[in-house]
């Protein structure tokens, strides 16, 4: 009962530990030479995430659901869709002592349902920076 007890008191400690610690901190994705995506984690679940490809800045937000950090992004970046904004969700696995966002799934909301979106396959997830 007493290793259950302790088990269960380190999960909890863990998860606050980890959910804390992603506030203020910036993590890059490489696409291609000298060009980087950035996350920028913030206080009260805002995310802000820059798209070096488009020069764009979009707003969104964070959760976690046990291990998994999940990313709500409202991407009106794109002219051509009469100004809709898409939203995505992506989930990521923290992995490498928290220095490493794995993508898990990527996601689009259509007609109210959230849809599977086939990422390419050079895309891993980001590396923490600061």
């Amino acid at each position: 009962m007493k290793i259950l007890l302790t088990l269960a008191v380190f999960s909890i400690v863990t998860f606050f530990y980890v959910k804390d610690s992603i506030v203020n901190t910036v993590w890059t994705y490489k696409v291609a030479k000298n060009a980087n995506d950035t996350l920028r984690f913030k206080a009260h679940n805002i995310v802000i995430e820059y798209d070096c490809e488009l020069n764009y800045t979009m707003k969104g937000t964070y959760k976690f659901s046990k291990d998994t950090l999940i990313v709500t992004m409202n991407d009106d970046s794109h002219s051509e869709d009469g100004g809709k904004p898409e939203i995505f969700r992506t989930k990521y696995f923290l992995k490498k002592n928290n220095t490493f966002l794995s993508v898990l799934t990527i996601q689009r909301l259509i007609r109210n349902n959230w849809e599977q979106v086939k990422a390419d396959a050079e895309y891993t997830g980001y590396k923490r920076i600061r």
